[in-house]
């Protein structure tokens, strides 16, 4: 009887959580939403609907370090309801010492994973989201901007189609690393050479080559569905970071401030007006792709 009590104490909770979601969906069904036409991806969908699922499992983590907790109580009230030996009660004592540790050891190592993995998620989906908020201003200058365009097996987080050509651009949200310059100055600088960015604490090799390959799909890509010719530029982002070019670019990479000038500037090849309205509807039909409700939904864990 003890032990039911302990356990219903624990698994109550979950399963009065379980039944309140259960009867707000079935009440949910009698409303329809208005919307019926699928939603255009914003800036960081993605990453978004990522980071939403993480922090769900979030809360699944919690609990896994609530529930080893039922281990030693679960013994103790077995070794106090039955006559048992000395050594039997210490072999038991030891046994669920030992379970414990290590389902508390796992679910503290699988929190620790979750919470890094949601840190890194926030910080490339705000950067996607900025980004995204500045190539939206380019609107004002003729161009079409797409976010969050799905690939094969990966998404180009931006689209940029206009007078001066296409370009993809990809963001990466790199957290910084104060050096210092002088008497109460900081900078946070990244050098660019032989399309390597240099942080201060680290390499990255893979960002570049990363943003040609999403280039040469989209290129490939566009040329097929349109009919004609089709160069995409890749364009590296590297939100709130001072970037110096040791030599000539072969991708450029540039601070979120300075993403007005440089696509007003840059030269991706001339587009007649009729292929730049086929090159907008087929990235038009590719990011409208979120039926309604579909935004704010997490992605199913992998």
């Amino acid at each position: 009887m003890f032990i039911t009590i302990i356990l219903v104490s624990f698994f109550l909770p979950s399963l009065a959580a379980v039944a309140v979601i259960k009867v707000i969906d079935f009440k949910r069904r009698n409303f329809v939403n208005p919307l019926t036409r699928a939603l255009r991806r914003p800036p960081g969908a993605q990453l978004g609907r990522e980071l939403g699922s993480e922090q769900i499992e979030l809360g699944f983590n919690v609990l896994e370090l609530m529930w080893p907790a039922v281990i030693p109580i679960l013994a103790y009230a077995s070794i106090a309801t039955q006559e048992a030996q000395l050594s039997t009660k210490w072999t038991m004592i030891v046994a669920s010492f030992v379970l414990w540790a290590g389902l508390v050891s796992y679910s503290t190592y699988r929190l620790f994973r979750r919470v890094q993995r949601i840190r890194n998620l926030r910080l490339g989906y705000e950067c996607e989201l900025a980004v995204g908020q500045e190539l939206d201003l380019l609107m004002l200058n003729g161009f079409r901007i797409f976010h969050d365009v799905p690939a094969e097996g990966f998404n180009i987080d931006h689209l940029v189609v206009g007078p001066t050509g296409v370009f993809a651009v990809e963001t990466k949200g790199k957290s910084k690393v104060a050096v210092e310059l002088g008497p109460n100055k900081k900078q946070f600088r990244v050098r660019y050479e032989n399309d390597i960015l240099r942080f201060p604490n680290h390499l990255d090799r893979t960002s570049v080559p990363q943003a040609i390959r999403q280039a040469q799909w989209a290129s490939n890509w566009l040329s097929a569905s349109t009919g004609s010719r089709t160069y995409v530029l890749p364009v590296l982002v590297l939100p709130g970071w001072f970037i110096e070019n040791a030599d000539k670019p072969k991708v450029p990479v540039i601070a979120s401030g300075y993403i007005g000038g440089f696509f007003s500037k840059a030269v991706g090849g001339k587009i007649a007006p009729d292929h730049l309205q086929r090159i907008v509807y087929q990235v038009e039909q590719k990011v409208r792709d979120l039926p309604p409700g579909e935004l704010v939904r997490p992605l199913p864990m992998k």
